[in-house]
């Protein structure tokens, strides 16, 4: 089964937003999200959170390196919201990673255009397909775990070693993360 999701401002604004969030929502043993910007909305970073914080796996794989200097620090200052509540973050180490994807408990796969982050929730016109079981959702998680294979863990306590000045930077540019 297939669900063609578009959303945008003149369409349904927040469609893609509400899928991603109902998908996460639904987990019960693994939530897998791939994307080259993470700047995620109040209401996205607490699903990941409860997930993680409920026992569900939750691995996000985001590029060590973006293409995009503030984009990059916005996305980091969420980073210790998400290790402290337990989800795992890869850095994926070949290049930008441009997949965006998200899986749940193996069965439920969406692929599209959006990021996980505010623009393409709210702004941007984005087109995604959400797949509920069958091979695709497998091909998927295939991929995902390739992903992170090819990425480096961050943790906790790594995390906390950053410097002051980068704290500084990443939660100034976490102030312009709405319009981001």
């Amino acid at each position: 089964q297939a669900v063609e999701v578009l959303s945008g401002p003149s369409l349904r604004p927040g469609a893609f937003r509400d899928m991603m969030l109902a998908s996460i929502n639904e987990a019960d043993e693994r939530v897998i999200m791939t994307t080259p910007y993470l700047v995620l909305d109040e209401p996205t970073l607490l699903a990941l959170q409860i997930r993680a914080k409920a026992g569900v796996r939750v691995d996000v794989v985001v590029p060590a390196r973006s293409n995009n200097r503030l984009v990059n620090l916005a996305s980091r200052a969420q980073y210790e919201d998400l290790l402290g509540a337990g989800v795992n973050l890869h850095l994926h180490q070949d290049g930008l990673l441009h997949a965006k994807s998200l899986s749940v408990d193996g069965t439920i796969a969406l692929i599209g255009s959006g990021n996980m982050d505010r623009r393409s929730f709210d702004v941007n016109y984005e087109l995604s397909l959400l797949m509920a079981g069958g091979k695709v959702a497998e091909e998927l998680v295939e991929l995902q775990h390739r992903y992170m294979r090819e990425s480096r863990v961050l943790t906790a306590e790594e995390w906390s070693q950053r410097s002051r000045w980068e704290k500084i930077a990443q939660n100034t540019a976490k102030l312009f993360s709405a319009v981001l």
